[in-house]
């Protein structure tokens, strides 16, 4: 009986330390499966100015925002560091409220489905 006590006590304190994401982040990121994008499992990725932020073991990274300008912002950020938007490898696809980073090939299908706009290192954004 004490070994299922402490076995319930550790699931139970390790529930609490999962990270909890916002539901319109966790619809977004089943949007982004659905349409094309490969996220098995996520982790959480850092990121102040996004309300919450997903990076997904197929490589893709997914923002949400409270506010156009916020997503704005870390677009002009990563047009300026990422070094696989740099590369030409990786392109974004943002929304009013999200952004969505992955590989050339996963945007160009997910555009059609989610809609937004598709930025990355070109003539409008050098």
């Amino acid at each position: 009986m004490h070994r299922f006590i402490v076995v319930a006590g550790l699931v139970a304190a390790l529930a609490g330390c999962t990270p909890t994401f916002p539901v319109a982040l966790l619809d977004l990121k089943d949007e982004y499966v659905a349409d094309g994008g490969t996220c098995a499992s996520w982790s959480t990725l850092t990121e102040p100015r996004a309300i919450a932020a997903i990076t997904c073991d197929g490589g893709g990274k997914i923002y949400l925002f409270d506010a156009d300008a916020s997503r704005a912002d870390v677009v002009k950020t990563e047009l300026e560091v990422n070094q696989d938007i740099r590369a030409r490898t990786h392109i974004m696809l943002s929304g009013n409220t999200w952004l969505v980073i992955d590989r050339i090939g996963v945007i160009v299908t997910l555009l059609p489905k989610m809609g937004g706009m598709i930025q990355g290192r070109n003539g409008a954004n050098p």
